[in-house]
Formats: C-alpha cells, sequence, structure tokens
C-alpha cells in the first residue's frame, strides 16, 4: 500500500465541499431561521429533520465524529432514529439537547468501528439517564438477537428488530 499524498489526501482526511448547502428542502410551510437553535424549533407534524452527526472515518476529530446520521420525525410518538452511530455522534447529539432517552430506534448499516463505535456508549448509559424500555436496534446478522453487556456484542438479524436493554 502507497503512503502517497496526492491532491485527494485532503479530501480523504480533512472532509471536503459540504454536498449541499441548502438549509430546507420542499417548499415549508412555515418560515425557518437560517440557523438551528437547539431545543427551540421542535419537528412538526409531517415533518422530519434530517442531521449529520457524523460524517468522518474512524479517526475522530473535534470537529467531526465519525459516521451517524439522526432523523427525527414529526410524528405523534416524536421517534428520533440514529443511523448508525460512530464515535463522538452523542457528544454532538448532547449538543442538540433532545433527551437520549428519547430515542427509539438504531439502525447500523454495517459493523465497522467507524459506524457503531457510540453503540456501546448509547445502550450501557441509557439506564443511568433512565430509561426502562428498550432501544430497537436493526442491523447485520450476528451471533445472537440481542446486544448486551460482554465480552462479544452482536447485533439482530437483518429485517428482524432486536432489543436493547439498560
Amino acid at each position: 500500500m502507497s503512503a502517497e499524498i496526492t491532491d485527494l489526501t485532503e479530501l480523504a482526511y480533512e472532509g471536503g465541499m459540504p454536498l449541499t448547502t441548502t438549509l430546507t428542502v420542499g417548499t415549508p410551510g412555515r418560515p425557518y431561521a437560517d440557523v438551528l437553535e437547539p431545543g427551540t424549533e421542535p419537528v412538526a407534524g409531517e415533518e422530519i429533520r434530517v442531521t449529520i452527526l457524523g460524517s468522518g472515518d474512524p479517526f475522530v476529530k473535534k470537529s467531526q465524529a465519525s459516521a451517524s446520521v439522526l432523523i427525527e420525525v414529526g410524528n405523534q410518538e416524536q421517534d428520533l432514529f440514529f443511523f448508525d452511530i460512530g464515535s463522538g455522534a452523542l457528544a454532538n447529539y448532547n449538543g442538540l439537547r433532545l433527551p437520549v432517552t428519547a430515542t427509539t430506534k438504531v439502525f447500523l448499516s454495517h459493523l465497522h468501528a467507524d459506524h457503531v463505535g457510540d453503540m456501546a456508549t448509547l445502550v450501557w448509559s441509557l439506564a443511568k439517564a433512565g430509561r426502562r424500555d428498550p432501544v430497537e436496534v436493526w442491523g447485520p446478522a450476528g451471533q445472537t438477537r440481542s446486544w448486551a453487556p460482554g465480552p462479544t456484542p452482536s447485533i439482530s438479524r437483518p429485517r428482524t428488530p432486536g432489543t436493547c436493554s439498560p
């Protein structure tokens, strides 16, 4: 493997141009601020909010966590879904001032460290935060159907929700 630095090196290590600078997609039925002030703008019915909590590689930086997307749903349950939860994602989530106990589902694309790094922190600290209900975890097949404290965590089988109990 070559350690050669090319014109793509900065993109690979420091991020690149944003995919979009469009703050709102579609035709909103109400005005939105240019900058979201955490805790001040609830998601209304029939809306979703997509927040990139991390988009980096396994080597977390102060300014960039590993892969994670948060989906807030404006349904009656006010669902909060994580799509991957890489290292540093929960610190960024915490900055949004949303209760970690409100998490309802975690979807894992694959089991690489940069996509599951904060999973143990989420699962094993929920009881401390006051959550008593399980969180559904969806992802690639594992050896068992649940993720529980122990030497070999595993994930639920595809299309079958598993549960995480604190």
